[in-house]
Order: structure tokens, then sequence, then C-alpha cells
């Protein structure tokens, strides 16, 4: 019976997640990354040594223009591979169990070194049905961040682990885990400078962290690097930062979802996002400073610096990463968790100054899950199938991005319709001014399929002249 009283807690959280995303598992590919990686790199998933070709690859096998070396993740869908071979069912289940298990180790760890176990389910749960991990969980490709986050999580306890009782063992698994972070998204290089503010900013009692600790840190950046360069040896040129209007519109965009419980598919320049993306900012760090004491406080900045470290990519830019065509929430997983942290410490804060607002926290808090179930439920359809997250993208979508249109154009003639799909094509070819050889090649290909050779040569011709222009202007 005690047994079962212990983890109670984690079934209730395991299953709230598995219930909140199981109608993923019948949804379909959405885009070309999903098909990549669970069909068009099947042919490298079912060699003896595809483990070991994994780590000697791209994500993608050579499969796409942007490269990414993300070993353990191609890992995940060797192992689906194996288990049910190129199923999308088996690719969409994986991703739900993963975010199951992630969500109960949120569990595990708010409850040993953060709140009281009533708090501490509530935010397993809240984390659990929070809209923001809709790309996450629903896109195939998603699971790139579930991973990383287990993996993250389960460093950071037994960096824990090993400050509290100076084990080895636990550095070890340490280490281990930390190895398994960076072979899984290349954010996770922020990682050891986020160890180091963990042990300054949440060790009350502090001891000189050994020079091993560091060593170990270096040499896992050192093996993780090396081995990208072998891969891929130069695939950074053109990465830089930058601060422009767009770029913090998609870091207030990614921010605000977090705390206003939005759901979006597209990207949002609009003067609202400003507005609620300051707002967010403004909230997190009131959450973070309410605290009794300065140490506490400190507590706060390390997951505040944390948030921070895992939205920077918001602003990267460069050729290898070739624009954005969506919200890109699943960067959002991290965060998310981080900004709960934040904001239960600051519930638990309140409810130790005033005990008579414990039951009105509980009730709020219940309330918020119940509507971000409801928010995430609905939204998640969004990636039901191709067309139906395209149609979504472009509807929702506040400025004219080809790509994406170019997506939906595809999703309408994949479906069969193709009067909308050559009414879409033509609207953005003439916006184009006719020069957009992608939009083109669409108008070509709908014409071929409608049995109009005519009109077909024609646009065949336009992108020729198009090609000899510019072979032109090269010279």
């Amino acid at each position: 019976m005690a047994i079962l009283n212990k983890i109670t807690p984690y079934i209730i959280v395991f299953l709230a997640a598995f219930a909140i995303y199981a109608q993923t598992v019948n949804f379909g590919f959405v885009n070309d990354d999903d098909y990549k990686l669970a069909v068009s790199s099947s042919q490298n998933y079912s060699q003896p040594c595809s483990v070991i070709n994994a780590f000697q690859n791209d994500v993608f096998y050579g499969n796409m223009t942007v490269y990414f070396y993300r070993p353990l993740l191609a890992v995940s869908f060797i192992a689906d591979n194996k288990i049910a071979g190129t199923s999308v069912f088996q690719a969409h289940l994986t991703n739900v169990l993963l975010h199951g298990i992630c969500a109960a180790l949120v569990l595990f760890f708010c409850r040993k070194y953060l709140f009281g176990h009533s708090v501490s389910l509530l935010a397993a749960l809240l984390f659990a049905v929070h809209p923001a991990t809709i790309q996450t969980v629903a896109w195939i490709a998603g699971r790139n961040d579930s991973i990383l986050f287990m993996f993250f999580i389960l460093c950071l306890i037994f960096f824990k682990e090993y400050l509290t009782s100076k084990k080895f063992v636990f550095l070890g698994l340490h280490f281990i885990f930390l190895i398994f972070c960076l072979y899984t998204k290349e954010h996770a290089l922020a990682i050891p400078f986020l160890l180091f503010c963990f042990y300054i900013l949440t060790e009350e009692k502090k001891f000189k962290l050994p020079l091993g600790v560091y060593f170990l840190w270096f040499l896992a950046l050192a093996v993780f690097l090396a081995s990208k360069r072998i891969v891929i040896p130069d695939q950074t040129g053109g990465l830089s930062l930058s601060f422009s209007k767009q770029i913090f519109a998609v870091f207030f965009d990614h921010i605000s979802a977090i705390i206003f419980f939005r759901a979006p598919m597209a990207e949002h320049p609009e003067t609202k996002i400003f507005v609620l993306g300051i707002a967010s900012c403004a909230l997190i760090l009131f959450f973070g400073a309410y605290k009794k004491s300065f140490a506490q406080i400190k507590q706060n900045l390390f997951y505040i610096a944390a948030a921070a470290a895992f939205l920077l990519p918001d602003f990267i830019i460069g050729a290898a990463f070739a624009g954005r065509t969506t919200f890109q929430g699943n960067r959002l997983y991290i965060p998310l968790f981080c900004i709960a942290v934040i904001f239960f410490s600051f519930c638990k804060t309140v409810m130790q100054i005033n005990f008579k607002l414990k039951k009105p926290f509980y009730i709020f808090i219940a309330a918020l899950i119940v509507l971000s179930s409801y928010i995430t439920i609905v939204n998640s359809r969004a990636y039901k199938d191709d067309l139906t997250f395209w149609t979504r993208v472009v509807s929702e979508g506040k400025m004219i991005k080809l790509l994406p249109v170019l997506y939906h154009i595809n999703a309408l003639t994949n479906h069969g319709l193709y009067e909308e799909a050559l009414k879409e094509a033509l609207l953005y070819a003439q916006l184009t001014e006719y020069k957009n050889t992608a939009v083109l090649k669409s108008l070509v290909n709908i014409y071929k399929i409608l049995g109009d050779d005519k009109k077909a040569d024609y646009y065949i011709s336009a992108i020729q002249r198009l090609y000899e222009e510019r072979s032109i202007g090269m010279r």
C-alpha cells in the first residue's frame, strides 16, 4: 500500500499527459521533417550497425539542405523502426509516451527539491496539459525537445545528488546524461554554463567544485564538437545573433504563449505580441523576485537563466536556419518547465505569507489545468495531417510568407483539391510578379494533373526564362 501511495501521483501525471494527446496517435505527417525522419531515412534504420551509423551522419542522412547533428534523435526513430517499421502510429505513440515520462520527471524533480506533494502534483499536471507542449508532442519531429528535456532534467538531478552526497557514481551518471543532451540537440551547448549557474545560485552550503567536474564538462563539449565537426565539417557559416524587431517578435511570441496559454501555429509579428511579450517578461521577473529571502530569489535566477538560454536560438539567424515558416513552439518545452517552477515558487511564497489563500490557489490552478486541457486538445488537432496544418498556418499568418503557402498548395494537391490549389498558386504567382520559380513549378504540376499541357508548357518556358535571366545577371 505504501508503494502504491508513492507511485500513484506519477501514474496520474503520466495518464493525464497521455490522455491529453491520445488523439494524436492517429494523426499523419504534416511536413517534410516528419516524413524524412520516419520514412525516407528508414533504409538506414534497418542496417545492422544502425545506431553507430546515426553518429556518423546528420539527422536526415543527407536528405535535407539544412544539416543538424542529432544522433540520439535518429536513434529514437531507429527504435520506432525496429518496433513497427515506418508506422506513423508508432511515431506519434512514441511522442506521447515521451511526454508522459517528462511530466513524471517534472513531478519527481519538484517533489524532491522544490515543493510539497500537492503543489508538485499541480505543477506537473499543468506542465503535462499546457498548450506550449503541442508542437513538441503532436508534431513527430518535435520529440527532439522532449528527449532533450528528459536528459537535461536527469543530468540536473544527478548533479544535484552529487553536490549533496559527493558520490562519484552520481557524477558519472551526470556526465553520461550531459553527453546525451549534447547528442540530442545543439541547444545543449548552453547546459555546462547553466550547471555552473545552478551550482552558484542554488547551493546554500557551497563547497569548492572539484576541477574534475569542470574537466568533465569541457570533455563533453570537446567530444561532441569534434564529432560534429567530423560529420558536418562546415555548416555554421553565416550564423549570427540578431536583435531586430522581427526577431524580438519571435521571442515575445514564444514567451507570451507560455504565460497566456496561447496556442499559435503561425508566427505573429503584430504589435499585440510585443505588448503580451513585455507583460510576460515582467510577470516572470515579478514571480521570480517575490520571495522571502535572497537565497530563494537566487534559486529562481537559475530558472530564469535556463529559460532564456533555451530561447536564445530565437535570436540566431543564418542560412542554416533557412528562415522560420511556423511558430516553432517545440523549443518552449524546457522554458515551460523553468517558468512553471518560478510561478509555483511564487504561489508557494504567497501561501506561506497568507495561509488563507491556499484553497483559492488550488481552485485557481485546477481551473488553469482544465482550461489548458481544452486549449491543448482543440489546437493539437491542427496536426491531424499536412492539409489541416498548413491551412491553419496560412489562415492564421499575419504576413505573407511563400514557404508556408507552397506547403499549403502541395497539401491541397496531394489531397486532390486541384481547383483550390490552382487558385492559390495563381494568386501568389501574381503577387510575386511571376518571378518565383517554386510557385511556377507548382502551377506546372497542377496543370499537368488537370491535363492542360498547353498551360503547363507555358509556365515551363517562364521558368526557363527566369533561369536564363539569373544566369546572365550572375556573369
